[in-house]
């Protein structure tokens, strides 16, 4: 019986650093996600993870590759890794991040052009302009077609949080609610357990105690029965 409350008591508990393992690692992922966007809006740059970004392009420069209203997946890049061909996000002097394709590069700048614009663009693009190279295009973020207010991307994340601690907090009471539960229960059932056991052992020691008294009434017969004979 004591191995089998162990074994119980060892898979419970292994189950539950489980859940607060995974539980620790969602929670993390969601702070660290808040503070990058949120350290993204202070830097003015979009935000990154693992090196890879999503931006929103708002004009048709690079049609047909790229249309108006579509959102791209990028991945930081330098100008080291970059060349004739490659469509790149840079930071213009205006302060405007654009995704344009390399028409020309020297040891020194880049040269970018819209694939639907007639002319190059009119600023040549240093090293520390590039932001990344555009991987692919997310067809399956259209349906938020003319772009995400970031004000409200920060509130979204801030109600997203403190609901995430919300959830946490009450998901602990719960917890502890039900292990109390579960502890008073397991506790009932061996009061039983053991009251049964006594009751058990009881009714066995008074089975018992009448078997010998049995017995003994049966000795007692032998012993008088031969002078009944006789007489």
């Amino acid at each position: 019986m004591e191995d089998l409350y162990l074994k119980k008591a060892n898979k419970e508990t292994t189950r539950a650093l489980y859940q607060l393992f995974f539980t620790a690692t969602f929670f993390i992922l969601c702070i660290t996600i808040i503070f990058e966007v949120i350290l993204a809006g202070i830097q003015v740059r979009t935000p990154k993870f693992f090196g890879y970004s999503i931006s929103y392009v708002p004009t048709e420069s690079m049609e047909p590759t790229i249309h108006a209203d579509d959102y791209v997946l990028f991945h930081e890049a330098n100008f080291d890794n970059v060349g004739v061909g490659d469509i790149i996000i840079y930071r213009s002097n205006s302060g405007r991040f654009i995704i344009h394709r390399i028409i020309e590069k020297t040891n020194e700048y880049i040269i970018c052009q819209g694939d639907n614009n007639p002319i190059p663009d009119s600023e040549n693009i240093y090293p520390d302009m590039i932001r990344g190279k555009y991987i692919k295009t997310i067809k399956a973020l259209d349906i938020f077609s003319g772009g995400i207010n970031r004000n409200l991307v920060y509130v979204g994340l801030i109600i997203l949080f403190f609901l995430l601690i919300i959830t946490q907090v009450v998901s602990l009471i719960i917890k502890s609610q039900t292990d109390a539960l579960k502890k008073k229960t397991e506790q009932n059932n061996k009061e039983k357990e053991l009251l049964l056991k006594e009751l058990r052992n009881q009714i066995l020691a008074e089975e018992l105690e009448k078997l010998r008294n049995k017995k003994k009434d049966t000795k007692k017969d032998d012993w008088f029965h031969p002078f009944i004979i006789i007489f």
